[in-house]
């Protein structure tokens, strides 16, 4: 997906933009207490990711956020 013509982005920009979102997929559909709270309210769950998968996605996650803040 691209922005719409006319937008000016970088291409740094654009990648740290689907770095953020991929991350908070990862930490919010792959780690395990999420997925407790899902499969308790919707009676389905699957299994989690392991632990360092979803510390390295939350750890991207900040730093793609505080790279936003920076580059504004």
């Amino acid at each position: 997906m691209l922005p719409p013509k006319g937008v000016k982005i970088r291409g740094a920009q654009m990648l740290n933009a689907y770095a953020y979102h991929i991350a908070l997929a990862l930490i919010a559909f792959g780690f395990a207490p999420h997925i407790a709270f899902i499969a308790r309210h919707l009676r389905f769950g699957w299994p989690a990711l392991p632990d360092a998968v979803t510390y390295a996605a939350t750890a991207l996650a900040i730093d793609a956020k505080a790279f936003s803040h920076s580059a504004r």
